[in-house]
């Protein structure tokens, strides 16, 4: 899954901005109460480093 991360730690050292991540490999997701600033700049529909898509939101 492509995902935006809004705060904490990364492989990467960037905390912030869009990551790639393989679903078995997710530790785990926090919603939050934050205000969504939906669409992020990069944002790609039907993103072409995805081997399938199910659902964009």
């Amino acid at each position: 899954m492509r995902v935006w991360q809004v705060r904490g730690g990364s492989e990467s050292n960037e905390p912030v901005g869009w990551k790639m991540l393989l679903l078995d490999e997710a530790l785990g997701a926090k919603l939050t109460t934050e205000q969504s600033q939906a669409p992020r700049q990069g944002y790609k529909r039907g993103d072409k480093g995805m081997q399938s898509i199910t659902c964009e939101i």
